[in-house]
């Protein structure tokens, strides 16, 4: 079982560079090798010196620079003037380089925020540094206060697009518009094994792949070259990329440490979106190239539903980066959404936030809590509407793991306490449903569009939160939040 999915690991970092291959001649498509056209590559032997090409940055005539927020450094690069467009990389742990060349056709008409996440690339890293999507989510909105700009476009390819739905459920009011790439999210109701990925790489290929994969003579970068040129393209792109850009990929294109993707995903698996965005008014941008083959066909008229009026554009040529595989359409329609957006009205936006809550269950799965009168902040909601002088917040939970009494501390917007509540549980215990319930205070709107935090505070024994536990607020007797599994 290990071994499988340290395969699949490995299969998805791929994947993510497949995305990052990009050719020094956005149009020059014509002539070139499709997936489609299944034609076997095996190499003779195993490329040890792979090719060492400079970055496409050093070529391209963009700002370059860093930009430097509380306690982390973020390589940024500008390019063009009109509508400004935020560029969040897939991932986790690609790198803003995955825009390249491609994007500068749309400079003549748009202004481009190329940037490194926190941890990518050539932005600051810590080895031993904690890495979550709330993290990037705060990154981005410092980033655009750093920029001095009033709202922007936020574009997301792939993981990059669930780091900008966080991004409006959190900051709305900052946002002209949504642009989602080959993206989706968690929760979404469609069946993920339907992915088609392998449905063109013949076996001897994926015999080659898995030799490559295990090879304890290949460090990360030759494997990951050497498994593109044996035909693991095929997974996600619809054109052939050249060595150069193979190489390019391999070089540049990915954070190896496993503790930094591990991090991320353990803070995705803690949202579910499903729900949020069907009033959103925030206009909406959905690209799928037809050969997007990590799920089934279906995947993007699913996650156009979630949006309200999304636009959703599926270009026949185009796989993983329909940006790279069909430039002049996909820049077209870029364009004219960008440059025809204008500010959404600020009562549409409240009105937004008085139809439900925003959950965020604050650390990963399983937590365990060991130490007397350790305090855990677990879940934030930020609360609507300012209409309800009441609230009430729901958890449920199966077991735990050892006899503890603890205690539910809900804290005011100012981390002043301000509702506390004791209870008790035997080992092996199934909680049944628990709420505590609260008064706003005297001006509700103290606490409208701001954070309440419900912490356990345990004051003897352990225990080790499930994966499975579930938190709802309701307002009055108004459920306005949608329950997190």
């Amino acid at each position: 079982m290990k071994i499988f999915f340290s395969f699949l690991t490995f299969a998805f970092v791929l994947s993510v560079l497949l995305m990052s291959c990009s050719s020094k001649d956005p149009s020059s498509t014509q002539g070139r090798e499709r997936m489609l056209d299944m034609v076997v590559s095996i190499e003779d032997e195993l490329i040890i010196n792979i090719p060492n090409p400079p970055r496409l940055c050093d070529d391209l005539e963009t700002w370059k620079g860093y930009v430097q927020l509380e306690d982390c450094s973020l390589y940024v690069e500008i390019e063009g003037e009109g509508t400004p467009v935020v560029l969040l990389h897939g991932g986790p742990g690609s790198t803003h380089h995955a825009f390249h060349p491609h994007f500068s056709q749309a400079s003549d008409s748009l202004k481009l925020i190329y940037y490194d996440q926190r941890g990518c690339g050539i932005s600051q890293y810590t080895p031993d540094g904690t890495y979550t999507l709330y993290q990037s989510v705060e990154d981005l909105e410092k980033l655009r206060i750093a920029l001095d700009i009033n709202k922007w476009v936020v574009l997301g390819t792939g993981y990059g697009g669930t780091l900008a739905q966080a991004y409006a459920v959190k900051f709305p009011e900052n946002l002209l518009g949504l642009v989602f790439v080959t993206s989706t999210f968690d929760g979404l109701p469609i069946d993920f094994a339907g992915s088609r990925q392998y449905e063109y790489i013949s076996a001897e290929e994926m015999e080659k792949i898995r030799e490559i994969h295990y090879s304890k003579n290949l460090n990360v970068q030759q494997k990951i070259f050497n498994a593109f040129i044996n035909g693991d393209w095929k997974r996600q792109h619809y054109y052939k990329p050249t060595r150069e850009e193979i190489a390019r990929s391999a070089r540049y294109e990915w954070n190896h440490d496993k503790m930094y993707r591990n991090d991320f995903f353990n803070s995705i698996q803690t949202l579910d979106f499903q729900d949020v965005f069907s009033k959103c008014p925030i206009p909406v941008l959905i690209i799928d190239g037809k050969w997007t083959l990590s799920w089934d066909e279906s995947k993007p008229q699913a996650f156009q539903i979630c949006f309200k009026d999304a636009k959703l554009v599926i270009l026949d040529e185009a796989g993983n980066d329909p940006s790279r595989d069909a430039p002049e359409k996909f820049f077209a329609e870029l364009r004219g959404f960008a440059n025809g957006l204008g500010d959404v009205p600020e009562a549409e936006i409240a009105a937004w936030d008085r139809s439900k809550v925003r959950i965020e269950k604050g650390f990963g799965n399983s937590i365990p809590i060991e130490n007397v009168s350790h305090e855990v902040t677990y879940i934030a909601a930020r609360l609507a509407p300012p209409d309800f002088d009441t609230w009430t917040f729901f958890w449920v939970a199966p077991k735990v793991d050892s006899h503890a009494t603890f205690q539910y501390v809900v804290l005011k917007p100012n981390g002043d306490e301000y509702f506390r509540r004791t209870s008790s549980l035997k080992p092996g215990q199934k909680i049944r449903s628990d709420f505590i319930k609260g008064k706003i205070g005297d001006d509700p709107k103290v606490f409208y569009n701001q954070y309440v935090t419900v912490q356990f505070v345990v004051n003897m024994g352990k225990i080790k939160f499930p994966e499975d536990m579930r938190f709802r607020f309701e307002f009055g007797n108004t459920v306005v939040g949608a329950e997190l599994q």
